[in-house]
């Protein structure tokens, strides 16, 4: 679980960077993953979803979907989250590549 949330974070700081326009978010979550052993990338991940619109399609089932989009928490600037509901699944998929 801890390697899923791991990746997720990677995702959301992918999305962040492409909503807010914001730089270094990716590196920053990164450097400090890396920090702890845990992945950054798919490469370290012993799985079978290993296909970006599979990845998507799983998000589409998460207990934190609502009736409308999928929530992702995203980061406007350093140190300020937010929860967003997405649906474009073209940035979904853009910010689960980073993973890859």
């Amino acid at each position: 679980h801890g390697e899923a949330v791991s990746l997720g974070m990677i995702c959301a700081s992918k999305m962040s960077e492409i909503i807010f326009k914001e730089k270094n978010i990716i590196e920053i979550h990164k450097n400090i993953l890396d920090i702890f052993n845990l992945p950054i990338s798919m490469k370290k991940i012993d799985s079978n979803f290993k296909d970006i619109k599979k990845i998507r399609k799983l998000i589409n089932k998460d207990k934190k979907r609502t009736s409308k989009a999928s929530r992702f928490i995203v980061i406007s600037n350093v140190g300020k989250g937010e929860i967003i509901e997405e649906n474009d699944k073209n940035l979904i998929e853009e910010a689960i590549s980073e993973i890859f």
